[in-house]
């Protein structure tokens, strides 16, 4: 499962309610059957079942045909709408994700997991203002969660809100600083400020990216002028590629290496 859908720092947690049932009842199917036959009340562990039977495309299905046997047999429950968003959306159905994680949150508002999930899932499927509406509402219980920041940044990048954009990946950058998260959202901050046309911007960020993930800084540094050329704006691709070489010691050589190796 995606690291996305187990962003939670308060309230509710699915995946902390999976993970404790599993070291309560044991980690093989055999010990949760054993645990369900003694604590059949338990949808905590009917939802642990499922994400076991999950654990590969082939039992997908069976982990959602259970799931619905589960609702059934309860009712309506966040666990259960979470997990069948969540497999969902493996599945290849989105819409179906996206209605079923919206239900999981308002069945508990207190799980801002469910509504980070929903708001990734919005964000992919190009709903940008009703993720962002989403990102906005997780940040009203959870305003240091570094994701939520970002993944709004992204929603308004995608709507060309790029000083809003921008804002806020600072603040999520603030959030996630002394975190493995830091270096993953530095990497979205390069496009925006290619998008405003500030170069220099772009490329300062470009050489931090280098000297913490040198494959990821190529990456970028050889992606931006293709970047800039898509949204229309060819000599200020150019421009970039000219200051860039001006900027990064070596650069060419490095290009040539990284090209050499495919």
């Amino acid at each position: 499962m995606n690291a996305e859908y187990s962003l939670s720092q308060e309230g509710d947690s699915v995946m902390r309610t999976i993970i404790q049932v599993r070291e309560k009842a044991g980690g093989d199917l055999d010990s949760i059957n054993r645990y369900i036959s003694a604590n059949p009340q338990d949808v905590r562990a009917y939802a642990t079942k499922a994400t076991m039977l999950a654990s590969d495309e082939e039992g997908l299905p069976k982990a959602i045909d259970f799931l619905r046997e589960t609702e059934r047999k309860f009712g309506k429950n966040y666990l259960i709408s979470h997990l069948l968003g969540t497999m969902h959306e493996q599945s290849g159905k989105r819409e179906q994700g996206i209605k079923l994680l919206r239900e999981a949150a308002n069945l508990n508002p207190y799980c801002p997991e469910s509504l980070v999930s929903l708001a990734t899932l919005l964000n992919r499927a190009g709903r940008f203002p009703e993720a962002k509406k989403a990102w906005e509402e997780i940040l009203e219980v959870a305003p240091d969660l570094c994701h939520a920041w970002n993944g709004l940044a992204r929603a308004e990048f995608n709507m060309g809100d790029l000083r809003r954009a921008l804002n806020h990946t600072n603040a999520a950058l603030i959030t996630s600083e002394g975190t493995k998260a830091y270096d993953l959202i530095l990497r979205n901050r390069p496009e925006i400020y290619l998008a405003m046309g500030n170069l220099e911007a772009a490329i300062t960020d470009d050489q931090r990216i280098l000297s913490a993930n040198f494959s990821e800084g190529m990456k970028g540094i050889i992606g931006h002028p293709e970047f800039l050329s898509q949204r229309g704006k060819p000599d200020l691709a150019k421009e970039y590629i000219e200051l860039a070489m001006q900027r990064i010691p070596g650069l060419q050589q490095l290009i040539a290496m990284v090209g050499g190796g495919r």
